[in-house]
């Protein structure tokens, strides 16, 4: 609906003082209003059109038969916000008036269907981004790079340590242990004569 539908001559009607002439203007029928100007380019130099009527679901149209010389005319009815406003077009040929005719009904009955659309602004709902973890893991890149015999091999050996010296200091206590006693019961039968090997 915002291109341009149609595009072309008409005369328009006018009534000055009581007198009846008509006026050639240059018509373009595009996104609900038929924008009239007295040439071509004047749209080029974006000169605001002399005639603008809204076409919409509330437009009327109407062909009116003259005499056979006048030929028939199209009237458009404007309801508008006040009085409604009639404007009086005609055309070159019965073929270019039934034309305009057609494509005007075209474009009423798309502005009736797809308006509302147009005038409501489409709801896009915005989905704030998820929340980072906690904690931050690194990503693995494979099963293998996360679970492989390095890392394993590297965990065994920190335990095996880990219990070494644990044994170790065991070992160590016991002995001072002996010595202690045996320095206390001279002549006595020694009840840790060695230290305990644990390892």
């Amino acid at each position: 609906m915002t291109q341009g539908m149609m595009s072309g001559y008409l005369s328009q009607q006018q009534s000055v003082e009581g007198l009846q002439h008509c006026c050639r203007l240059y018509c373009v029928l595009k996104a609900g209003l038929l924008s009239c100007y007295f040439t071509p380019e004047e749209i080029q130099a974006k000169i605001e059109p002399s005639v603008i009527i809204s076409i919409n679901k509330d437009t009327r149209l109407r062909v009116v038969e003259c005499n056979q010389k006048a030929g028939a005319r199209l009237s458009i009815i404007d309801p508008g916000t006040g009085n409604p406003a009639t404007h009086v077009f005609i055309a070159e040929t019965p073929d270019l008036l039934q034309e305009w005719l057609s494509v005007l009904l075209q474009h009423i009955y798309d502005q009736s269907q797809w308006q509302h659309t147009c005038d409501k602004l489409m709801e896009i709902e915005v989905l704030s981004p998820p929340k980072p973890p906690l904690f931050l893991t690194k990503q693995a890149d494979s099963v293998y790079n996360d679970l492989s015999i390095g890392s394993l091999w590297t965990s065994f050996n920190l335990a095996a340590l880990e219990s070494f010296a644990s044994r170790r200091r065991f070992s160590h206590q016991l002995c001072s242990l002996g010595q202690s006693h045996r320095s206390n019961h001279k002549g006595h039968e020694k009840p840790y004569s060695h230290c305990i090997n644990l390892l």
